[in-house]
């Protein structure tokens, strides 16, 4: 069933079709909210928070403006923006990768995915040290596979300053990557 019709759905009091969005975007808000705040608990309490919201402003929500999803992801980031200023906790670095939210590893052979795990932590102390509005363009775009005018509609900014955000960041991320930049494969958008 497409998101519209749940949404339709819900409007109407159907409380199956809210469990239906819940169960189908709790994951994915969830770790954006963990991107952006690098706390389990945080995440746990802004994904809950950004469906409350959802539930209260259903009925603003307007399909010919863009999509559910993005419409979501623009309520999760801004409350995870809002928790990190209410806490003054501005993006610090990982030091340690949650292997368990971010990476799913297989059953691949140990040296490789130790070699694999190092890049990822080298990728993302990479991207922790972005400006706010890189970072988070840049976690829209590679890790939850929004094209520039999705992201556009969920920080509510022109595309041109997304693809704007996404350039500087690439250029930023490679000089920071340094010796690992050889294996960097930008998909330009």
């Amino acid at each position: 069933m497409l998101d519209t019709q749940l949404v339709e759905r819900c409007r109407t009091g159907d409380t199956d079709a809210l469990a239906e969005l819940f169960l189908r975007y709790n994951d994915r808000v969830f770790r954006l909210a963990y991107l952006v705040t690098h706390s389990r608990q945080d995440a746990q309490d802004i994904t809950q928070e950004t469906f409350i919201h959802v539930i209260k402003a259903l009925h603003t929500f307007d399909p010919h403006k863009g999509g559910f999803e993005t419409w979501l992801y623009a309520i999760a980031v801004n409350l995870a923006r809002d928790h990190l200023r209410r806490q003054k906790r501005f993006f610090s670095s990982w030091h340690v990768l949650d292997e368990s939210i971010v990476h799913a590893g297989g059953g691949d052979e140990p040296e490789r995915v130790s070699l694999e795990n190092e890049w990822q932590r080298a990728i993302w102390q990479a991207v922790n040290e972005l400006e706010e509005k890189q970072r988070i363009a840049v976690i829209l775009h590679y890790y939850l596979d929004l094209s520039c005018a999705e992201i556009a509609q969920v920080l509510r900014c022109p595309e041109g300053t997304v693809y704007s955000r996404l350039y500087y960041a690439r250029l930023a991320l490679e000089k920071r990557l340094g010796e690992f930049q050889g294996r960097l494969a930008w998909s330009y958008v």
